[in-house]
């Protein structure tokens, strides 16, 4: 929350985080079948990136929501980006296009985020495939080239070093990705006032902001 940036060690915001958190907590234990009704709402409609969003938004101390929200996140996940495979398709063709045979993240990312078994998934494959190939291809000509330039020799060395995390860059960059669509459904949450944000989140914000607002101005 950017209400409470750079004022949480005070010892009054502190109380008021304490009591703020409280409330949440209370909030889901006491309308879990609610908040359930919402998250099966969104996901009806097709709105996956909500449903997400709102499941993400459980406390882990709001035991049984949480457990059930934990459970729902793989599948509704998997449903966000199945509905967005195309769109995914497209970015890993962009990223091949643009690499000019040189290793980056987002392509093994994006193919990881194709539904297993679909048409996208298998076209996919087939464009790792000449992506492949295309690297193979500029690495036997960038060992032809560090043969003859020792600077280069060392760049490549550097480049070989950074592929050896490969798997890692990939996990983090198809999270990014991911991460992009869930901020906007999280954004769409606070607008339609859904589970927690309603009336009693929103005043919990607001009470934030007008304690940092009185706060910042004692000290300007």
């Amino acid at each position: 929350m950017n209400a409470v940036e750079g004022i949480a060690s005070n010892s009054v915001v502190a109380g008021v985080l304490k009591e703020g958190s409280a409330r949440i907590v209370d909030w889901f234990n006491g309308n879990l079948e609610a908040f359930k009704a919402q998250v099966v709402a969104a996901e009806g409609e097709g709105d996956y990136a909500l449903a997400l969003a709102l499941v993400e938004s459980v406390p882990s101390e709001c035991e049984a929501a949480y457990a059930y929200a934990q459970g729902a996140i793989p599948d509704l996940a998997g449903k966000l980006m199945a509905q967005h495979s195309n769109e995914t398709l497209e970015r890993m063709r962009g990223a091949i296009a643009q690499s000019e045979g040189v290793y980056t993240p987002e392509v093994g990312a994006c193919l990881s985020l194709l539904p297993a078994g679909s048409a996208t998934q298998a076209e996919g494959k087939k464009l790792m495939a000449q992506y492949e190939q295309k690297m193979e291809a500029r690495r036997k000509a960038d060992e032809a080239k560090a043969r003859e330039d020792e600077a280069f020799a060392r760049h490549l060395k550097e480049m070989e070093m950074e592929q050896t995390h490969r798997k890692e860059m990939e996990q983090l960059k198809a999270a990014q990705m991911q991460a992009k669509y869930e901020a906007d459904a999280t954004k769409k949450v606070l607008r339609e006032s859904r589970g927690f944000w309603g009336s009693l989140g929103h005043k919990v914000l607001d009470g934030l902001d007008m304690l940092s607002n009185s706060l910042h101005g004692k000290n300007e």
